[in-house]
């Protein structure tokens, strides 16, 4: 059997040597191109840390591991310090990446938060897609929005304080409303934005049932939810969003509402923002 030396060194992945492994890479998984553009993210952002996690090569020189890293620097157009590892036996492969992987929740409990860590992190997703102009509709789903990296959702979150409060009510008062926890947090977060103290008044009042009744924006959000719930029909997060958004605005205005509808012309209509 062909051996040999095992060397480890800390090297500066720079785009030219980045194609220089990527010349070898014959027997790799599929390229996750959304993988691809978080590393170039962060890597643009100087957020790329070095760790343990090392690129790897065969005895022969084929890429066992490292790919995306390796795209990703070409991407950004710079280099980063990775851990490189060569002379690995080619059958190493098969065992490399078959443990559980860290997820976003991970990252923000070791980055010293603690709460409701999963609403947290779907929260950021939705802002970050928004920020960036995408366009929200009434049929915007779960996978629309940007995957984003660990850093991207840690950076936010300690850039956002408010959205802990947001978490916690959107957790605990999700079912009751008919919305899912991460769009109900999201939606109380943009409103603690424009008026925090009107944005409890909105969500209290309702929750007390202390509203207007028939006509009260807030009612008819939380009857059509609760409506679509019952039937068992699934609700894009884009809908829900726009459910909130559409009676917050008609709220803070003093406009009855008793129908919301949710396209227009056959088309979904795009979530406003709140006032």
């Amino acid at each position: 059997m062909k051996t040999n030396e095992i060397t480890t060194e800390v090297i500066q992945l720079t785009p030219q040597k980045a194609h220089e492994l990527l010349g070898k890479n014959v027997n790799n998984r599929s390229l996750r191109h959304r993988q691809v553009e978080k590393y170039a993210r962060d890597i643009l952002a100087d957020s790329w840390q070095l760790t343990g996690e090392a690129i790897q090569v065969d005895w022969d020189g084929n890429l066992l591991n490292g790919q995306h890293r390796c795209h990703a620097v070409i991407m950004a157009d710079k280099p980063i310090k990775v851990l490189l590892i060569t002379g690995l036996d080619p059958e190493t492969q098969s065992v490399i990446d078959v443990a559980i992987k860290r997820t976003a929740v991970d990252a923000l409990r070791w980055a010293g938060f603690s709460g409701d860590l999963t609403v947290l992190a779907k929260m950021a997703r939705i802002d970050l897609g928004w920020q960036s102009a995408q366009k929200i509709t009434t049929l915007t789903t779960n996978g629309a929005f940007p995957f984003l990296t660990h850093t991207e959702i840690v950076n936010w979150v300690s850039n956002n304080p408010a959205s802990f409060a947001s978490a916690k009510f959107g957790q605990k008062a999700f079912s009751e409303l008919g919305f899912t926890p991460s769009v109900l947090a999201y939606s109380h977060y943009l409103m603690t934005q424009v008026d925090e103290l009107a944005c409890d008044i909105f969500w209290s009042e309702l929750l007390e049932m202390r509203t207007g009744g028939i006509g009260d924006p807030r009612v008819t959000m939380t009857r059509i939810l609760r409506s679509r719930r019952e039937d068992q029909k699934l609700l894009p997060d884009g809908l829900q969003l726009f459910y909130a958004v559409r009676a917050w605005n008609a709220w803070r205005s003093g406009e009855t509402l008793s129908k919301m509808p949710a396209m227009l012309n056959n088309k979904p209509i795009e979530v406003p923002q709140p006032i």
